[in-house]
């Protein structure tokens, strides 16, 4: 176990440019000599990440070193040119949010690391000059982009153990009204199912219920909202509760904390079969946002608004309206002096789950975070107000799921 350890550690000093092969000046060469070298990056980062996916007990040993590896002292930056410093902190955090996608640290260990990612995306707001701000900005991104997937797992703080009859018990029924873990189409069938008015709702009632309910607590101006966890027990029991359509049910009635409903509200579009932007889409979402040179598919240019008013299936463009409808209060100039979340950290925030590649390269898809937080700030920011007839439909719909899911939890 020890060999383990040190291992690793080595492989992410490797990783880092540190030590080993794959130093931060020989990133320029030839094309061939540019594609081995990510290649080889790649089967270290997986080697790292698989360690801690395959072994729980070394899960906090990882995150202790990555840990390590991302906080400069004194001596660090005596020791290292500051080019090679500042490419050693972006590929540490890289490997933090890779490792934070796979696997979760165990319970005693997440305030620590919690702690660490908290620190560095505020470090995100500093103000400095030239390269240092840039590299400042993506490790606030990277770390925010943790935090999301440490909130969104269902590991989080360890794994989940669920009692095999309840989960029998719950699938005999959760086909009528699975909101989890299904496509969005197959959530918008199953609702066109049921009685009037929710049949006729034009976004799904799940979404409706957790945006009244994180507005009705006074998410809009609870510091961190978005940015807190939650116990994984109490998500999953609500989830549970959520597939089987129980909106009334005493738990929701008494659970008054906003971050509860924000998480939850995270969880859904995570756990959705197929991104809200479709996988199939993935390049030509990012193509709006790239420079031209750099184009990967024969896209028109085209803005991401655009994109997605002519590109998506239209319960994915009238769910993410409403979302950004939602978003706009959240990022509102009353309420973020309360919450901290400006329209940049917004993004952040949700870019992960409202869009993501099947690619399993893990590097390409760190380099790739950018422009997806890119396309989703702007999508957020301009998207299209809803029709006069969606909005009179979407706000009666709220008004129902108000009236008759979320008064009953008040």
């Amino acid at each position: 176990m020890q060999q383990l350890v040190l291992t690793n550690f080595d492989n992410i000093l490797t990783y880092q440019g540190i030590k080993g092969n794959i130093k931060f000046e020989q990133i320029q060469g030839t094309v061939e000599q540019e594609n081995k070298r990510i290649k080889l990056l790649t089967q270290i980062a997986q080697q790292i990440v698989n360690l801690g996916y395959s072994n729980e007990s070394l899960r906090n040993e990882i995150f202790c070193q990555l840990i390590k590896q991302t906080t400069i002292g004194s001596q660090t930056e005596k020791e290292l040119k500051l080019n090679i410093l500042q490419d050693a902190l972006r590929r540490g955090w890289q490997l933090i949010m890779l490792c934070c996608e796979t696997f979760a640290p165990q319970t005693n260990f997440e305030s620590i690391i919690l702690a660490h990612i908290e620190k560095a995306m505020d470090a995100g707001h500093i103000s400095t000059e030239g390269a240092q701000s840039t590299v400042q900005e993506e490790i606030s991104m990277f770390a925010t982009y943790s935090l999301n997937k440490l909130l969104t797992t269902f590991r989080f703080g360890g794994i989940l153990k669920v009692d095999e009859k309840k989960i029998s018990d719950i699938q005999s029924i959760t086909r009528i009204r699975r909101v989890f873990d299904c496509s969005l189409a197959d959530i918008m069938f199953r609702q066109s199912t049921l009685a009037a008015p929710e049949k006729d709702f034009l976004v799904p009632t799940v979404l409706l219920f957790l945006i009244n309910r994180i507005i009705q607590t006074n998410g809009l101006r609870t510091e961190g909202i978005f940015r807190e966890s939650f116990a994984v027990d109490e998500t999953e029991n609500a989830i549970a509760l959520l597939n089987l359509g129980y909106y009334g049910n005493q738990f929701f009635r008494s659970q008054t904390n906003p971050h509860s409903y924000a998480v939850l509200l995270l969880n859904w579009l995570k756990r959705l079969e197929d991104p809200i932007i479709p996988s199939s889409l993935y390049e030509k979402a990012l193509d709006t946002v790239r420079p031209l040179g750099l184009k990967k598919t024969s896209l028109k240019l085209v803005s991401p608004c655009e994109f997605v008013n002519y590109e998506l299936p239209l319960a994915n463009i009238l769910t993410l309206k409403c979302l950004s409808r939602f978003l706009k209060k959240v990022y509102a100039e009353e309420n973020v002096r309360y919450n901290l979340m400006a329209v940049q950290n917004v993004a952040l925030i949700f870019a992960p789950t409202l869009i993501k590649s099947k690619s399993e390269d893990s590097y390409v898809n760190s380099k790739n975070l950018r422009l997806e937080i890119s396309f989703i700030m702007t999508v957020i920011l301009e998207i299209g107000n809803l029709t006069r007839d969606e909005e009179s439909k979407i706000a009666e719909a709220e008004k129902w799921v108000l009236d008759n899911y979320c008064k009953t939890c008040w």
